[in-house]
């Protein structure tokens, strides 16, 4: 994403354990928030939109693929 993580506000929001929650890996989740476009290649994306969480999750509900620990891991971290 060409982001430069010195440069820009992040936090860990949560590590996650195999062994605690149902994913299936050590995780650690961050969150950048910005009004900026991360410089990204577009040749590695096919497409690129935001989208809340709560966006998200409905769209793999209806089919769109994700990642397997996806929308758990959506769920865990922003609750609704």
């Amino acid at each position: 994403m060409n982001l430069n993580v010195d440069a820009v506000r992040w936090r860990e929001i949560e590590y996650f354990s195999p062994f605690a929650t149902p994913l299936s890996a050590f995780m650690r989740v961050y969150e950048i928030r910005t009004d900026e476009t991360p410089d990204y290649n577009p040749d590695d994306f096919s497409e690129a939109f935001w989208l809340t969480p709560r966006q998200a999750l409905e769209r793999i509900r209806h089919g769109d693929p994700a990642k397997g620990d996806l929308a758990e891991l959506i769920r865990r971290c922003y609750p609704t």
